[in-house]
């Protein structure tokens, strides 16, 4: 009696085998749309911290903001300093010098339209939430002072901190900005 031994695969191993290739292959595409969809959120969360952190600096330096056509010394009595400003929806965030025209902490109101620079997220991260009771939000500092002074726009009122959460699609990350200054991510 002879044996015949063939070498190779039957055709149900290899469909078996073609199988799970398959369903591993497609698991692998799914994680990994939202694995760059939590690195797009990632990365704009750092570049909103870094804008903030900029902002920080630059209130902190004394450098003085004078909008475009006004005389350096006719602005020389208001407060002045950086911030930025955020609004639900949008995919940027703007940055901009500040000419205050109130007389004490809670009767501040800053120009918006003295932008400096225009930060834009990448294709798809907005900002989902701004969590001061409101859809938009602006966080100062001040020359010479180290806090920050947060408040809703068109709002007078101060905030003692801010979460601006960051999304696309299933991915979110949050940013923390409190009264001291003190900013940091949360994932």
């Amino acid at each position: 009696m002879s044996t015949k031994y063939t070498k190779g695969f039957t055709l149900i191993e290899l469909v078996v085998v073609l199988g799970i290739l398959v369903g591993l292959g497609g698991t692998l595409l799914l994680q990994g749309s939202g694995a760059r969809d939590r690195m797009k959120v990632q990365r704009a969360a750092v570049q909103l911290k870094a804008a903030i952190i900029e902002a920080q600096a630059l209130g902190n330096s004394g450098r003085i903001f004078t909008p475009e056509g006004v005389p350096y010394d006719e602005k020389l009595d208001y407060d002045r300093g950086y911030g930025i400003y955020v609004e639900e929806g949008d995919d940027f965030i703007t940055m901009y010098g500040g000419d205050g025209d109130g007389t004490g902490p809670n009767d501040e109101v800053y120009d918006v339209d003295n932008t400096y620079e225009v930060v834009t997220f990448e294709s798809g991260v907005e900002v989902d939430d701004v969590s001061v009771g409101g859809n938009r939000v602006q966080i100062f500092f001040r020359r010479g002072e180290s806090g920050a002074l947060i408040f809703k726009t068109n709002s007078s009122v101060l905030q003692s901190n801010v979460t601006i959460t960051l999304a696309l699609n299933d991915a979110s990350a949050k940013v923390f900005v409190n009264e001291a200054g003190l900013v940091y991510i949360e994932e």
